[in-house]
């Protein structure tokens, strides 16, 4: 596969999540096309059923649909998302595969969401997506552990693979065992803020979409989670939007708890954060840090790249 074919489906695939993340509207009427993909599930015999479904699909709020329902001994959820387009036929089939498996995972993460927000504190787990799978991978080892039957799911692609749907579903007595189980306090806080951090924040932050990124940040500092990459970037972004003493604020907190995590290139990168926000102490003290970590990760055979930025103004 060519470098230039490669880096064309990772982009694409990119935008399949920020698509997600933020287009909720312009959709065409699926129905049609979703009474076909529901028809072929066995499951799904019941012409009530599959109207239901297709009838109670709602904007989800972070750019797809979805509807639930709870019939015959079984719990559903329906999931669609609009996909990118593209002219190569190879290209667009991979695209394909890649949709039909996000929407498979976020159909059984919105299953999981449905089953178990009720037991958590929604002032805190504020977003939907985030919360459905940090419950999904909390409900599996709990499937695992009691050899209770899973989750069945379904996926297919509509109206010429402009959109992916995707179906999950699992016996109503399953259900109520997962919902009566109760996550202790602090077990989905990780999984949660990893979601959160990779699927929803970096993607804003890496299109620069700042103003946006800051409040998923907000929530995630909310869990005070050990992860320096997102303190960091949440540091530029409050630098990138004109808040400046929040972003000082931030490196500090950063350094004065996580600094033996951080490497001489994260030094390195607060360091000129600090300094494009006017902290120029704080920068030289964050390089300082950079120089001394980069000899420290050499003698332990761990080379890696230091550029002293701040001597090289």
């Amino acid at each position: 596969m060519s470098l230039n074919r490669i880096s064309k489906i990772l982009r694409a695939v990119s935008l399949l999540g920020l698509l997600i993340v933020t287009c909720a509207e312009g959709r065409e009427d699926l129905r049609p096309a979703l009474e076909s993909f529901l028809s072929g599930i066995p499951s799904l015999s019941s012409g009530d059923v599959r109207e239901t479904l297709i009838s109670d699909l709602k904007p989800s709020g972070n750019g797809m649909s979805v509807s639930y329902l709870v019939y015959g001994g079984n719990v559903y959820s329906l999931v669609t998302v609009p996909m990118p387009e593209d002219s190569e036929a190879d290209v667009s089939s991979e695209l394909e595969i890649s949709a039909q498996s996000r929407v498979l995972l976020e159909a059984q993460s919105r299953l999981a969401f449905f089953l178990g927000e009720g037991g958590t504190d929604r002032k805190l787990f504020r977003y939907d997506d985030a919360l459905g799978t940090a419950l999904l991978k909390y409900y599996r080892g709990s499937i695992e552990g009691r050899k209770l039957q899973g989750i069945e799911t379904s996926a297919s692609t509509l109206e010429g693979g402009k959109f992916a749907a995707g179906l999950a579903w699992i016996s109503s007595g399953t259900a109520e065992t997962l919902t009566a189980d109760v996550p202790e306090a602090g077990t989905l806080d990780d999984d949660y803020c990893r979601f959160l951090y990779r699927q929803r924040a970096l993607k804003l932050f890496e299109a620069g979409r700042y103003e946006e990124a800051l409040p998923v940040f907000r929530n995630i500092h909310d869990f005070r989670w050990s992860d320096v990459g997102a303190y960091l970037d949440a540091s530029e972004c409050f630098l990138r939007t004109g808040k400046t003493e929040d972003c000082v604020k931030l490196l500090t907190e950063l350094i004065s708890t996580l600094e033996e995590k951080m490497t001489s290139s994260d030094l390195t990168r607060a360091g000129k954060i600090f300094r494009e926000a006017g902290s120029k102490e704080s920068a030289r003290d964050s390089f300082v840090k950079a120089r001394r970590k980069y000899h420290d990760e050499n003698r332990k055979g761990d080379f890696m790249p230091y550029v002293d930025s701040f001597n090289s103004r």
